[in-house]
């Protein structure tokens, strides 16, 4: 039914996924630069996309030249990600980040 238990045996709660704005506008991108940092980025919710899930918040920047993204070693470290690996990009406001609207060619700033 696509649930998601928040809770771990406690209480259900139950929404529709297509409701959940970060699911919605989750973006699954590669990684294609992992810097030592990316200073005046816009912190994004990050995460990896394994069984052993990890996530965080973190800088993001999107290389359209390489169609994927850079991150920072301690976002890189936090998700145990490397060049090359896919990450999931969620932004924390309630409009696209930059980073979502340009992997969906909604141009740059």
């Amino acid at each position: 039914r696509g649930r998601i238990d928040i809770f771990d045996a406690g209480p259900v709660v139950e929404a529709d996924l297509g409701g959940i704005r970060t699911i919605r506008e989750r973006r699954k991108l590669p990684v294609v630069r992992v810097r030592e940092d990316l200073p005046g980025r816009e912190e994004v919710l990050l995460s990896n996309n394994r069984l052993d899930f990890r996530a965080c918040l973190g800088p993001a920047t999107w290389m359209p030249e390489e169609d994927g993204v850079a991150i920072d070693r301690a976002t890189a470290r936090a998700l145990e990600l490397a060049e090359g690996d896919f990450v999931s990009i969620s932004s924390l406001r309630s409009e696209s980040s930059a980073v979502g609207e340009r992997a969906e060619g909604g141009g740059g700033r």
